[in-house]
């Protein structure tokens, strides 16, 4: 989504440099995916996510950074923001000398809502000055190179997956609680077994153990 805007803000305030982060892979690429397709809700565990980051989309985003250059350009270092909160955004604003600055990096779901939300309507003024800027955030690896890019944000669809997963571990919690499930057999064989091969301590791993590979894993 992306809106033209006139604010009274710093895009510093907006820019947050976040800590960097290691790589995230999936334990076993070939058996995220066989295990995908043979559950495709499957990432709602919070369990499965967490050995299936990739797959799963549970992996920071690598984002471009820069602050207030005068070109495009100019922004070529990158950064890793905080896994499922934030997105990748980019900006372009007019300087009080009537240059356009730009500037990318990792912004909150809820900045990028506000400030580019379709419902969003922010116009400050402040000593009869307006600082106005165009942007967008967007939830792939580098998406922020350009703020006039025709990019669909992804905040809806990434804010959606958060709440079904949280929603999944209290209802997971709760079911264990009353019972001592484990299931009687292996979502996907040759997955298990791939994942068993890459991790023979997977196993001790709740999710895979009783429910994914009880089988593989001979827990049930």
């Amino acid at each position: 989504m992306r809106k033209t805007l006139a604010l009274f803000l710093t895009i510093e305030t907006v820019m947050l440099l976040p800590e960097i982060q290691g790589h995230c892979n999936d334990v076993d690429k070939t058996a995220c995916g066989m295990l995908l397709a043979a559950d495709s809700n499957i990432c709602q565990n919070p369990c499965l996510a967490q050995i299936c980051k990739e797959t799963c989309h549970a992996c920071s985003l690598d984002c471009f950074f820069c602050d207030s250059v005068l070109h495009q350009n100019e922004c070529y270092a990158t950064v890793e923001c905080k896994p499922q909160s934030e997105l990748c955004i980019a900006t372009k604003r007019l300087s009080v000398d009537q240059q356009y600055l730009f500037s990318s990096g990792c912004a909150s779901k809820e900045i990028c809502k506000t400030l580019f939300s379709g419902n969003s309507s922010n116009t400050l003024k402040h000593d009869h000055t307006l600082t106005v800027f165009n942007g967008l955030c967007c939830g792939t690896d580098r998406c922020n190179k350009d703020p006039d890019a025709d990019k669909t944000v992804s905040d809806v669809v990434y804010r959606s997956v958060d709440d079904k997963i949280h929603d999944k571990v209290v209802v997971r919690k709760a079911d264990n609680l009353l019972e001592d499930h484990c299931s009687d057999f292996d979502i996907n064989s040759m997955a298990c077994t791939r994942l068993y091969n890459a991790d023979p301590a997977i196993c001790q791993t709740d999710c895979i153990g009783r429910d994914i590979c009880p089988e593989t894993c001979g827990t049930c």
